[in-house]
């Protein structure tokens, strides 16, 4: 994607969320302004501090949007925090935790300031995604006056770790823009949606919309998660996922 000009830094992020399948990129410069870059998910911040003469020293922040793939798949009874141990089932997954131990290096030993958000699966408007179509559908077809199906490959029963875009912008911000922090992992916020209770839900805001479920299981995810670590720290809790459908319905007739 070719750098573009952007007004702020949350336009800058959640463009990078949409247009790139949720890959997140923006570069902040000191004076605020943001630039959306090609890389995969790099935030960085410079942040003047003073030293004990009185010159200004700069210090750069790197946030990484990494994801729960990381901790592979846990059963419905296992809330999963920061505490438990990484072991990814893909390549998305080793990919991800193999950019957090690098990071963690750079911070040990060249004092980088690099600060890791996992990110469960993003939802909202916008993205251009063909394998997970339904992560934007759901809520794009709210103001559909036709017939219109949304498949979701999982069974009923299960659950997925839900995030809507605007909410992953506003934890990055607030990582980006936060004083030193007392971790360099956090989970993101994301909530613990059941399938049938989601087509229930769309269904029930639109008729006209069909939601198709699957077979398929949350296979190399948790399915519950303690995002506590994040909440404490930055008094950040998004509102619940069922809340923002029926909003975005509701604009949606509006319009």
């Amino acid at each position: 994607m070719r750098p573009c000009r952007l007004r702020t830094t949350a336009e800058a992020i959640c463009q990078g969320v949409s247009r790139r399948n949720y890959s997140l990129g923006c570069r902040v410069a000191n004076r605020g302004a943001t630039r959306a870059a090609p890389d995969n998910a790099s935030k960085y911040r410079r942040q003047r501090q003073s030293a004990g003469d009185g010159t200004a020293v700069w210090r750069r922040r790197f946030v990484f949007a990494s994801s729960l793939s990381i901790y592979g798949t846990h059963s419905l009874e296992e809330c999963v925090s920061e505490e438990h141990r990484a072991y990814p089932e893909d390549l998305y997954g080793a990919a991800k935790l193999y950019i957090e131990q690098l990071g963690e290096a750079y911070r040990q030993q060249h004092g980088l300031d690099f600060v890791s958000l996992r990110i469960g699966r993003v939802v909202g408007p916008g993205a251009q995604s063909e394998s997970s179509a339904w992560r934007s559908e759901i809520f794009e077809y709210l103001g559909t006056s036709e017939p219109r199906e949304v498949i979701v490959p999982f069974r009923p029963a299960g659950r997925l770790l839900l995030v809507h875009v605007d909410d992953v912008a506003k934890m990055l911000l607030t990582l980006l823009h936060a004083g030193p922090t007392k971790h360099a992992v956090y989970n993101a916020f994301c909530e613990s949606v059941c399938v049938g209770d989601l087509k229930h839900e769309l269904e029930r805001l639109n008729p006209n919309i069909a939601l198709k479920v699957g077979t398929g299981s949350a296979a190399g995810n948790p399915q519950l998660l303690n995002a506590t670590r994040f909440e404490y720290e930055f008094g950040f809790r998004p509102a619940p996922i069922s809340g923002q459908l029926r909003r975005a319905a509701g604009r949606s007739n509006a319009n």
